[in-house]
């Protein structure tokens, strides 16, 4: 299972570097018509950054983009999910909640967590995080 941070969709909508490794995932993936998944704080944040960048009808497409089949939104939010998202977010001050709640799913669904944030690539390696870092 594969989730991506805000900066991976990010990169994508704005073809930023680090993305051809991102488009080939995305590409296999759903030729096996598996689904990638964001969760919906993310996805906000998504949609938030986009609205400083894009002109409104662009995010309004975009939104319409990331509601195909392909791209799952994930909801959940239970006790441990904040627990844990909570810890990482104390011991790592310098990453958003949002970060934190990505990192923390990934971490309980045994995910890989997509990201072009180096600080999440070396918060995932401090704790046992699949991360896959887009770019250096």
């Amino acid at each position: 299972m594969n989730i991506f941070d805000s900066s991976v969709c990010l990169a994508i909508i704005l073809n930023e570097k680090g993305t051809e490794k991102v488009r080939d995932l995305v590409k296999i993936t759903f030729a096996q018509k598996e689904s990638i998944f964001i969760h919906q704080v993310n996805f906000i944040e998504v949609l938030y950054k986009a609205r400083t960048k894009l002109p409104t009808h662009s995010v309004n497409d975009l939104l319409a983009e990331f509601s195909s089949p392909w791209w799952g939104k994930l909801s959940y939010m239970d006790s441990d999910l904040m627990l844990l998202a909570a810890e990482l977010k104390n011991k790592f001050k310098n990453a958003s909640l949002a970060d934190c709640i990505g990192l923390a799913i990934s971490k309980i669904l045994k995910a890989t967590f997509w990201t072009a944030d180096s600080l999440l690539a070396e918060i995932g390696k401090a704790e046992n995080i699949s991360v896959v870092l887009i770019r250096p």
